[in-house]
């Protein structure tokens, strides 16, 4: 696939992406959705693949945070168990504060029982990453093209479907590969 190719799907990409992190109710600071951004980079071979970029947290929202429930105290910090510890207090009196929810002593008190209510109850994931997969395959399916399409036409679009779908493929192996790393 062409670099010019690649950056049509990396724009469409973004864009469907951010389109369901807003239908999804996501929103707090907006920091998420600007962060979300793609480049085209090289990848073993030397062939040209898209990269998605984004913020480190969005896997919370995408995929959630299950509930850890009442049996067991709070730990920040969790890795040795292989799980994510609780959620950074700075990080949710900044979220509380640009909501204007508190501000001061209120907006630390706050965070911690968000914290606390998070640690028991979890976060719902919103999949939003996934559904924009969804979407964009189905976007670029060969059989939604309109009747009457010219072959060549339709033959130039099928290799350019291919190949994004083939980018796309790379882009989440990638991202398996770099959470399973983490793990």
């Amino acid at each position: 696939m062409t670099e010019l190719a690649l950056h049509r799907v990396g724009k469409m990409w973004v864009s469907i992406m951010k389109r369901k992190i807003r239908t999804s109710n996501a929103i707090a600071s907006g920091f998420l959705l600007d962060s979300i951004s793609y480049k085209i980079v090289k990848d073993a071979d030397g062939d040209p693949v898209i990269q998605i970029q984004y913020a480190d947290y969005w896997k919370y929202l995408n995929k959630g945070r299950k509930a850890r429930g009442n049996d067991r105290p709070i730990s920040p910090n969790n890795k040795g168990a292989g799980k994510p510890g609780a959620v950074p207090i700075p990080a949710l009196k900044l979220w509380i504060e640009q909501k204007g929810l508190a501000g001061g002593d209120e907006s630390l008190s706050l965070a911690f029982a968000i914290r606390a209510s998070i640690w028991k109850k979890g976060i719902r994931p919103r999949n939003f990453f996934d559904r924009s997969v969804t979407t964009l395959e189905r976007l670029l399916d060969v059989n939604r093209l309109p009747a009457g399409t010219p072959p060549e036409l339709r033959q130039e679009l099928e290799r350019v479907f291919e190949a994004a779908r083939e980018d796309i493929n790379i882009i989440l192996d990638k991202m398996i590969k770099k959470e399973l790393s983490k793990a």
